[in-house]
């Protein structure tokens, strides 16, 4: 942001520091029936206006226009202005160092003039980069969104496609297998002698003792007087 009115155009420091003009609000909205010259003060729209809208209109411009100058003041305070002192006091330094040198009016505004350009120019090609730099991003964050919309399979603007490589694929995941329904599996029960014979071959294999053997009857057969 370069002011409407440079430095070297005051006729002192003062003046310069006290009445900056930082040019228009570039925020405020057009409004309708107003002059050129119409500067908002904050709190009333030009009489024309309020008389051409309805109410509710004149209602909802006044607040959009106190929004937007809140916002440039905010501008002004917390970046121009500041700018604005920094570089009234590296010029004053200027000056000072040229004065001491033995420059004289009128090479001195010149080079005072030349100076302030620089700085100007200095500044116009930061806010370029810083401009450059938020735009991409901007890109970048709606790439990102785009991609994540993409993977949760939702649907989104086609605005995103701009900003995708390839097209936007839907994962979706794989249908469970069919339940299949059907008879239980039923285990046959070994009674009497066939439960007699098989722990007999149980023991042959583990080659259990005799004791074993005859605790392993006598609680068959109590099983079986139980049943």
């Amino acid at each position: 942001m370069v002011p409407r009115r440079y430095y070297f155009e005051f006729s002192n420091d003062e003046q310069a520091l006290r009445f900056p003009d930082f040019g228009p609000n570039p925020y405020m909205p057009e409004i309708p029936f107003a002059s050129s010259n119409f500067r908002f003060d904050g709190v009333n729209l030009p009489l024309r206006t309020q008389c051409e809208l309805p109410e509710e209109e004149c209602k909802a411009l006044l607040r959009r226009c106190q929004k937007a100058q809140i916002k440039w003041q905010h501008k002004i305070s917390t970046k121009f202005y500041p700018r604005w002192k920094k570089v009234v006091y590296e010029l004053r330094k200027h000056r000072m160092l040229l004065q001491r040198q033995g420059f004289q009016d009128p090479e001195l505004k010149q080079r005072m003039k030349d100076k302030e350009l620089a700085i100007w120019d200095d500044y116009r090609n930061e806010d370029a980069v810083e401009k450059t730099r938020k735009q991409h991003e901007k890109a970048m964050r709606q790439r990102e969104e785009a991609r994540r919309t993409a993977e949760d399979g939702l649907p989104h603007s086609p605005d995103y496609y701009r900003f995708l490589r390839v097209a936007p694929v839907v994962f979706l995941a794989p249908e469970p297998p069919p339940k299949v329904e059907g008879p239980r599996r039923r285990v046959p029960i070994i009674q009497g002698d066939a439960l007699l014979e098989y722990l007999d071959k149980q023991g042959q294999n583990n080659n259990a003792e005799p004791a074993a053997k005859q605790l392993q009857r006598r609680l068959v057969l109590c099983l079986e007087e139980c049943l």
